[in-house]
């Protein structure tokens, strides 16, 4: 009964806080449009999560969560200032059309004011309210539809058609990176930028330059990775990924070039261990202040080198490219140093595959507990994933396992391939023997043929990047897939040297679609797998344990049911007098 009491008391003390100073004191924040000045911004706190949109109008703004970028089934807010007193109205949309007032209003104003020609309105909801036409808020990613029009409803129910001002943009609400923190008086920078790159005039092209890392006195620690892209280049620019190294810099220091490993010099290609991965519709990222990436120590890497994806559709041949990326560093003073773990499936080999036609056929990323075991030695602690893949994926989620249980998970069940973000998480404990599988799902009815994986955007990956402490030597990556063995067992094929040779390819692509779907899931779902532990170790490994089942989840919400108080009258006038308390405080302090 007490802590119902703290709970009813913190929680109005904070929304009444929120109401008189008018301000949600948002933790994240996203600018949904430039034109309009359409921002969105929230903090999460605990079921709850307080928002702030805001545009240039005088009328009204409007924000919905879209199943799928559009306007039907859309849980849609909208709110106004009239004659300075404010507004909010929950809406669903059942077509392209006015949407309609939700019988159950579960959207709270908090505050609402016009100022400098500029509209303002702070909400609140749950992340789940139980209503079937209300958008359950989770770790995926969302679709935020926005609208606004320079007129105020007359009534609460007379919305004017927004016409061309509204817009989509997909939002990681929940695990979002944090808004940035003012950068401290001794931070310094540098700058690693494409030494102006004649980008190829093909489809997809990866592009790797060396980085010489700055010399310094004493060690430093990078705390914030910023995204330089030249202007009129942000089609252009796909993602990066930046790999530490320490051979000879000068052998490599006149070498810019394909990513081919084959042509790479040698101490370029022995570079494997992941700094930092940033992906198209990502902003800055900073790390937590307990935490940073060190360099100028002795294990520290000398110099770095960045793999960037450019994506030419048009395949033009006029760009001209020195986009890349700003690390902001400070004085070695943080408590732990961190690293990268990238973990999923193997992609610069034939054997992972996905037939065409199919809208969600599921591949896999396995790291045993064996491998964790000899790479982890001790616990680490994960603050951050990035999750990636490309154009054929629809849902992907990393689950660690410990015995056999389902320990966490971070997932994306509404991946969007133009917004790939870093993800904070709640600290999460890894321990050496913890199994980890990464699952994707994907969707090739648009296809004609077999998707293999590989670096191309019409290509396929299946990877998370995580992000822990302390840093350990032997922790840099663990991919895995299928052996040429179960490819050749499952269709009747020889390998070559245990390799795929051309003829193999159209002997597999030449199958029916059900033979060549069920024989491909056969070989995803059930065969052995070569498995990449680092530096460490390399082997065969079954697939799946018997624990696993790719179906299975952790279920953050409980079923909705009506809370109902009972008891005596002394303990419903109890939860009285906490909220006549809390009243009072407030008056005090208002």
């Amino acid at each position: 009964m007490a802590r119902i009491q703290v709970n009813i008391f913190s929680a109005i003390l904070c929304i009444c806080f929120v109401k008189a100073l008018k301000t949600i004191d948002e933790k994240h924040e996203v600018v949904l449009n430039v034109e309009h000045g359409v921002n969105l911004k929230w903090r999460v706190d605990g079921e709850d999560i307080l928002f702030e949109m805001s545009a240039v109008t005088r009328g009204y703004v409007a924000i919905g969560f879209s199943p799928n970028g559009g306007m039907p089934g859309s849980d849609i807010v909208v709110g106004w200032v009239n004659n300075g007193k404010a507004f909010v109205s929950d809406r669903y949309a059942y077509d392209f059309k006015k949407p309609e007032a939700d019988s159950s209003q579960d959207y709270e104003l908090l505050y609402g004011y016009e100022e400098n020609g500029k509209t303002t309105i702070g909400f609140t909801r749950k992340l789940h309210t139980c209503d079937p036409k209300d958008y359950t808020i989770t770790g995926d990613t969302s679709r935020i539809i926005w609208a606004i029009n320079d007129n105020d409803p007359d009534k609460p129910d007379d919305l004017q058609y927004h016409r061309t001002a509204r817009g989509v943009r997909s939002v990681v609400i929940l695990d979002s990176t944090f808004k940035l923190r003012e950068l401290p008086e001794d931070g310094k920078y540098f700058d690693m930028l494409m030494p102006n790159v004649s980008v190829p005039n093909d489809d997809t092209t990866y592009w790797c330059s060396p980085f010489l890392v700055p010399k310094f006195d004493k060690p430093v620690q990078v705390f914030r990775f910023d995204t330089i892209v030249q202007k009129g280049h942000e089609d252009l620019v796909h993602h990066m990924i930046i790999y530490g190294c320490t051979g000879d810099y000068d052998s490599v220091s006149h070498w810019a070039d394909l990513c081919i490993r084959k042509n790479m010099p040698p101490d370029l290609g022995k570079c494997v261990r992941v700094i930092y991965a940033w992906a198209v519709g990502a902003g800055a990222f900073e790390f937590p202040e307990h935490v940073g990436l060190s360099l100028g120590g002795p294990n520290d890497p000398t110099f770095m080198y960045i793999e960037m994806h450019y994506d030419n559709p048009e395949r033009r041949s006029d760009f001209v490219d020195n986009s890349g990326l700003r690390l902001h560093y400070i004085p070695a003073r943080r408590e732990y140093d961190l690293d990268v773990w990238m973990v999923g499936e193997a992609f610069e080999t034939k054997a992972h595959m996905i037939p065409p036609k199919e809208t969600s056929f599921k591949t896999f990323g396995y790291c045993s507990g064996e491998c964790t075991q000899a790479s982890m030695k001790e616990d680490v602690k994960v603050f951050a994933v990035f999750l990636h893949g490309h154009l054929a994926l629809r849902q992907i989620n990393l689950q660690q396992y410990r015995n056999g249980t389902l320990i966490s998970e971070v997932r994306d069940d509404n991946y969007d391939f133009n917004l790939q973000e870093t993800r904070n998480t709640p600290e999460i404990i890894y321990k050496p023997g913890d199994d980890f599988v990464v699952t994707c799902s994907y969707d090739t009815m648009d296809r004609e043929n077999i998707t293999f994986g590989g670096i191309g955007t019409h290509e396929e990956m299946c990877l998370a990047f995580i992000y822990y402490y302390p840093r350990r030597a032997n922790l840099t990556f663990c991919i895995s897939n299928p052996t040429w063995e179960s490819i050749s067992d499952e269709f009747g094929i020889n390998t070559n040297n245990g390799t795929l040779i051309v003829s193999n390819i159209t002997d597999i692509t030449d199958l029916d679609g059900k033979e060549l779907k069920d024989s491909l899931k056969e070989v995803a779902y059930h065969g052995a797998r070569y498995e990449f532990c680092g530096f460490v170790s390399h082997g065969v490994r079954e697939f799946p344990p018997k624990w696993f089942k790719d179906d299975r989840r952790i279920i953050k919400h409980e079923a909705c049911a009506m809370t109902v108080f009972s008891g005596s009258s002394k303990t419903m006038g109890t939860l009285t007098a906490t909220v006549l308390l809390a009243a009072f405080v407030i008056s005090i302090l208002f």
